[in-house]
Parts: structure tokens; C-alpha cells; sequence
């Protein structure tokens, strides 16, 4: 199979010409990605390869990637959404970490203990699992079970964090992709 991404480089390698393919970022990078996977192939083929991983085995996918160009300008536009997608997962985690903490407050000193919101590291996992939807009643039932008034937080984390938080965060992401 390296045979043959060897092959369609060489083939892109006569037919651009050398100046041209020395400056074609995906060419130089799918040049990079074999010879780490031909050094990988070498070190494997020796005796040196007891108990070891392969190195060149996460990379394969990129070798599909750069072989065709539609995926390529795809994962272009997919490296260059990363800083909106951090910068959204950042956002979403301070609103998540604010709401565990809200949580926290609210139903961690209740008598008998919630097992969902005792610490504040079960009240992020807690906050988490209710706004991934899962198991929202697994964890939204016990308090409400307790008190009625329970069912306001319920609601507006989920209005503000699901409905209107995770709308946005695709929202921005289309947008982000768009460019």
C-alpha cells in the first residue's frame, strides 16, 4: 500500500516539476507522512520492533487525505474551524463549570445527601450528563422528588445551555466552517 502512495508521489513529482512540487504544501507534507511511514516500516522489518507500537498507524487516514483533493480542502477547512471550535468548548465548559457550581451550592448541603451533586466534581458530571440530555431524569429526578421548586434550575439550564448553548455553538461552528 506505501508502494502505491510512493508511486502516485513520484507520478506527481514528474508531472508538476520539481520547483513546483518543492512548493506545494500537501505534496511536501504527503512526502513527510511516507518517509515516516517507510523509517516505521524499516524500524518494524528489524529486530529492534519487540513489543512495540507503530508509529505510522494514526497517520494512514492522512495518507487517504492527502491523496484526494476534495478531502483535503475538507480538512483545510476543518484545521481552520479549530480555534472557533476551542474557543467554543471553552465557552460551553465555563457555563458548564458555572452550572455545576450553581448545582453544587443548591443541592449539596440537602438532607439525605444527592449522590449526584455531593461534590463539585459530581455536580460537573452530573451537569454534564443533563446537558448531553442522557440521563436527565436519572439526575434530575431525585431533587425534584424532593422539592418542586427544583424545577426551575432544571429548566433554565436547560433553555439556556441546551436550547440556546449548544444552537449557538452550531450555529458558530457552520459559520466557522463556511469561511
Amino acid at each position: 500500500c506505501v508502494l502505491l502512495f510512493v508511486l502516485q508521489l513520484g507520478l506527481k513529482a514528474r508531472f508538476m516539476g520539481r520547483h513546483r512540487f518543492a512548493r506545494s504544501a500537501p505534496a511536501v507534507l504527503q512526502l513527510l507522512l511516507l518517509t515516516v511511514a517507510a523509517a516505521d516500516l524499516a524500524v518494524w522489518c528489524s529486530s529492534v520492533s519487540w513489543r512495540r507500537t507503530p508509529l505510522s498507524r494514526p497517520l494512514r487516514p492522512l495518507f487517504i487525505v492527502f491523496a484526494h483533493r476534495k478531502l483535503l480542502s475538507t480538512f483545510y477547512a476543518v484545521v481552520r474551524m479549530l480555534p472557533a471550535v476551542l474557543e467554543l468548548l471553552l465557552l460551553i465548559s465555563g457555563l458548564l463549570a458555572f452550572s455545576a457550581l450553581i448545582s453544587f451550592v443548591l443541592f449539596g448541603p440537602w438532607e439525605p445527601p444527592l449522590a449526584a451533586f455531593a461534590s463539585y466534581g459530581s455536580s460537573f458530571y452530573s451537569s454534564f450528563l443533563l446537558l448531553t440530555t442522557t440521563n436527565f431524569p436519572d439526575v434530575a429526578l431525585r431533587p425534584y422528588r424532593s422539592s418542586r421548586a427544583t424545577v426551575l434550575y432544571f429548566v433554565v439550564f436547560q433553555l439556556t445551555l441546551v436550547f440556546v448553548g449548544l444552537a449557538l455553538m452550531l450555529a458558530l461552528l457552520y459559520r466557522a466552517y463556511e469561511r
